[in-house]
């Protein structure tokens, strides 16, 4: 918002020390005060609108949200604010379930193989951190998921063939859920857009006009809320949902190949 102003300039404008535009700029600096708020964005000539819908925005800032009682990463603490705040969840994963989709043992083996180096009791503390963003998910009457997930998310044996067939039956039983919309994105599918991306989720804030996609790795994760990357991605995304089977094929597929763990576990 603060376009080619300096923070120099700001800070005169509005009376008060520079080092204070850099904090309030600074995701982990203070909050500035609620009049020292508005006498900004007021120079910065937003609309009353935008300017109350900032001043709320600010307000539930200062609330402690649940995850807080643990000892997060602060980019999974932001992944968790912005999942509890949303609208419209639009979640694409190629190699693995959706972690709002997932069964108990099928969460805690991706956690054991995708955390070595973790402890037994941090993983089971991230296990109660993931199942606690479902419970609150499940009771959130006004959050919509569309998930997309590729053919290899569904192959893919984590942890066990018995735990995959649980898990994928959980997915049929969701699949019916009036707030889920799921697809599959078969294996023998044309080349889609998205083949060199494996996952991104985009969140449609409840009670403000802003979205934010989410992308993750290995190494960090990124949040991206230029109105024209958000457009992008959710560009990429309805095309994956012309490429996906449409609902009733992807819960014949999910039963296939339920079975077919099924009759390989027995073997």
């Amino acid at each position: 918002m603060r376009g080619d102003r300096t923070q120099k300039e700001v800070a005169k404008a509005l009376g008060v020390a520079q080092s204070s535009i850099t904090r309030w700029e600074d995701p982990r600096g203070m909050l500035p005060r609620a009049r020292d708020l508005r006498l900004l964005l007021e120079y910065y000539e937003l609309s009353p609108q935008r300017i109350e819908e900032m001043l709320n925005l600010r307000r539930d800032a200062e609330q402690r949200g649940w995850w807080q009682t643990y000892r997060l990463d602060k980019q999974y603490e932001t992944f968790i604010g912005l999942e509890a705040d949303s609208a419209r969840i639009q979640s694409f994963q190629s190699q693995i379930i959706t972690g709002l989709l997932q069964t108990e043992g099928y969460a805690r083996a991706v956690l054991r193989a995708t955390r070595p180096e973790a402890t037994a009791d941090e993983v089971e503390q991230l296990l109660q951190v993931r199942m606690t963003r479902q419970d609150r998910w499940a009771t959130n009457n006004n959050v919509k998921l569309w998930a997309i997930l590729g053919e290899a998310a569904l192959r893919q044996v984590v942890g066990s063939r018995a735990i995959m067939v649980e898990q994928i039956e959980h997915l049929h039983e969701l699949s019916l859920h009036p707030r889920v919309t799921l697809q599959v994105l078969p294996f023998d599918s044309a080349a889609h857009p998205a083949l060199e991306t494996t996952s991104f989720q985009v969140f449609q804030l409840a009670d403000l006009p802003l979205s934010a996609v989410f992308l993750d790795s290995r190494t960090g994760s990124l949040y991206l809320e230029d109105p024209h990357e958000i457009e992008d991605y959710e560009d990429l995304f309805n095309k994956l949902r012309a490429a996906a089977q449409d609902i009733e094929p992807t819960r014949q597929m999910l039963s296939s190949v339920a079975r077919d763990h099924r009759e390989r576990a027995a073997q």
